[in-house]
């Protein structure tokens, strides 16, 4: 009823009228009806007018009505969107399709597009491909939100419309090729992506992939690594903002903010299998784990400054009653702190700890693409053999029972201008004992190699071929057998200073190290003769990391248990010359069809010069045939015999030197022989 010209409340039990006009007057023309309690204390309605009660009930059963009418039409509403919009999407595949390979310019293959209430599109099994047909990518599927205000706001349709990008099941492929190393996709720049001057402002995009697997294809194999999901945040101008990825029991974050310089990453047992590949899938990284903080900022008028903590682990599954269970050993410990400017990187006061011992980093990098690196690394009575034996047996598997003692104090300077390779160089200041082997384990006896011993080798194809290496073997040569040219000509080709170091050429470590370097993939090694004689009789043919690794003790060991003179029979004795050819006693007959202690110096040359190269189809009497490089080669190492002894004059002219050459040999080897002794 009203009360006071507006609506009214009534009590229950008084049912005196409470006017709300006063209160609510603005709201009188939005509700004409009243609410009170009715008889047996069920709500009723009043209407204003008429003061009748209209039950609750009935007013709701006409909303009942409608509902089912309401939800069929937005149904119907959705239903008609999502068809119409699915079928503009499949119109527009191939012109999608087509824009995506113009752009990009890579194959782009897209079953179907299809619409995501409420503003996304969803592309069906999309694979990424280039002209040669590698593919690089594939998803089961890729679903873009688009951002409705963006258009309204630009109305201009272009990739700053999207606000996410999410796939499932995402597969990328990375080639590696052993002339060219690791291949990436070459993604052409647009002439639309060129005018950015023009283009709408384009916000960052967020990137999330459900089951995401990173495939490395070598030429030998493909490794697959895989993780539960990955988070990135993309900046089209900036670059990366943010990166999250998880595996199973991994997670990877990195954050940046371009404009203050700070960045963040942490990483919690993280795999560091996935730098496998990437490192020539030499070192053994497949049970290694990272655990480590790195953060840094710039303050004002300052240089940025960072911190790195962490540890590296090694996992091994340890069996048990229930299941295997996971142990993880501690590796390597590092900390550190360091500055970075406009023109150098700095580290100060690093530490690394390996096997309870420490040592320390302070050193600087030019902030260049091809920098300048200079370093220091600290000493404290270093126990090597306590450094050792934390490392696992997956770095020398063939060397289980690896012990040795040895001990550094001092410090080690390092500097290589990396523009300049042969810039290298590097000195020590302090104590060295040297490291003495205590044992390479029941696997390997180098003190057996002082008697006969019987040597099995494995040809290329596969085949064994095993032989005595003694002298209860007609094709064995003794060393003293052996012509002073032969051993002069080897020792020139392999080893300049085989009689004179412990196994190691500093010289030839140093210089391949650069050659390596400039050229930006391995072209020259550095194996001394001993090195060789380790790896023929105790290792494979693999070039990996841990084979290197178990060759230095196995080198150390020869060494110190062998004479210079028994190391060398036993290599001339036992190296390729040629297919299914090993040792000098059936390389002579076969090439020159004579005893080796017949050998001219010109022959011992050419012997010398294809140890490196044994299996290239050499044929007997070779020098009738080979090319004029090759013989411009056996020339060098002529004349460096000729320094040594190993060959004469007659001999040089034989094999063609040139006179103006050989008299310059003759001064200089006259003026060797004449000049002053250092002083002491």
């Amino acid at each position: 009823m009203k009360g006071g010209g507006g609506a009214a409340l009534y009590k229950e039990k008084s049912g005196k009228a409470l006017p709300v006009a006063r209160k609510y007057s603005k709201l009188k023309h939005l509700f004409p009806i009243v609410l009170l309690k009715g008889d047996g204390g069920c709500p009723a309605l009043y209407k204003e007018k008429s003061g009748k009660a209209l039950p609750v009930a009935r007013k709701h059963s006409k909303l009942k009505h409608l509902f089912p009418i309401v939800l069929v039409l937005v149904l119907a509403a959705f239903f008609v969107l999502d068809r119409t919009a699915n079928r503009q999407l499949g119109e527009h595949l191939p012109a999608v399709i087509d824009y995506l390979q113009k752009t990009s310019g890579l194959r782009c293959e897209i079953q179907n597009l299809a619409y995501r209430f409420p503003s996304g599109v969803r592309a069906l099994d999309v694979r990424i491909s280039d002209d040669s047909g590698r593919e690089w990518l594939n998803a089961a599927s890729i679903t873009a939100k688009i951002s409705p205000f963006r258009y309204l706001m630009s109305r201009k349709v272009g990739r700053h419309l999207i606000r996410s990008i999410d796939a499932e099941n995402l597969n990328v492929t990375l080639y590696h090729k052993n002339t060219s190393g690791w291949k990436f996709p070459g993604i052409r720049r647009s002439a639309e992506n060129l005018l950015s001057g023009t283009a709408p402002e384009e916000a960052p995009i967020n990137l999330n992939v459900h089951n995401l697997t990173i495939n490395f294809r070598t030429e030998k194999k493909t490794t697959t690594h895989t993780y539960r999901t990955m988070t990135a945040r993309l900046d089209l101008k900036k670059g990366l903002d943010s990166l999250d990825v998880a595996g199973d029991n991994e997670r990877f974050h990195l954050s940046l903010k371009r404009d203050s310089g700070e960045f963040d990453l942490k990483a919690d047992s993280f795999g560091l299998a996935i730098l496998s590949p990437l490192l020539g899938d030499t070192i053994p990284l497949d049970d290694m784990h990272i655990t480590a903080r790195a953060k840094g900022g710039t303050e004002k008028d300052k240089e940025m400054s960072f911190t790195l903590s962490g540890a590296i682990e090694h996992s091994r599954q340890r069996g048990s009653f229930l299941s295997p269970l996971e142990a993880k050993t501690a590796i390597l410990g590092f900390n550190m702190t360091g500055g970075k400017d406009d023109s150098r990187i700095s580290i100060r006061n690093g530490q690394i700890v390996l096997g309870g011992e420490s040592l320390f980093v302070d050193g600087r990098f030019s902030n260049a693409q091809l920098p300048e690196i200079k370093m220091v690394f600290s000493f404290p009575e270093f126990s090597i053999g306590n450094a050792l034996s934390t490392l696992p047996k997956s770095f020398h598997p063939d060397l289980p029972d690896l012990k040795v003692k040895g001990k550094v104090a001092g410090k080690l300077h390092f500097f290589i201008d990396m523009e300049r390779p042969r810039s290298l160089a590097y000195r020590f200041e302090g104590k060295y004992e040297p490291v003495k082997i205590l044992s390479l384990g029941s696997k390997i006896k180098v003190t057996a190699l002082k008697s006969p011993f019987r040597h099995t080798v494995r040809t290329p194809k596969g085949e064994k071929i095993t032989f005595l290496v003694g002298e209860d073997n007609s094709q064995y040569v003794p060393l003293q057998d052996i012509p002073p040219s032969l051993i002069s000509a080897v020792i020139t080709a392999e080893d300049a200073g085989f009689f004179s170091h412990k196994g190691f050429s500093q010289r030839g470590i140093k210089d391949s190290f650069a050659e390596n370097l400039q050229a930006g993939r391995i072209v020259r090694g550095a194996s001394t003769i001993s090195m060789q004689v380790a790896k023929n009789l105790f290792l494979t043919r693999e070039r990996t990391f841990s084979r290197k690794f178990e060759e230095t003790f196995i080198t150390m060991a020869l060494e110190q248990n062998l004479s210079k003179e028994r190391i060398m029979e036993i290599y001339l004795n036992i190296i390729e010359w040629g297919d299914g050819i090993y040792g000098i006693g059936p390389a002579a007959h076969f090439y020159f069809s004579k005893a080796p202690e017949k050998l001219k110096p010109v022959e011992s040359a050419f012997l010398a010069s294809i140890i490196a190269r044994p299996v290239n189809n050499w044929e007997p009497e070779p020098l009738s045939r080979i090319s004029e490089g090759w013989w411009k080669y056996l020339q060098v190492i002529l004349c460096k015999m000729y320094r040594r002894g190993g060959a004469e004059i007659a001999d040089l002219r034989e094999a063609g030197v040139p006179e103006t050459r050989i008299r310059e040999l003759v001064a200089d080897k006259e003026q060797d022989e004449t000049a002053p002794s250092p002083p002491d």
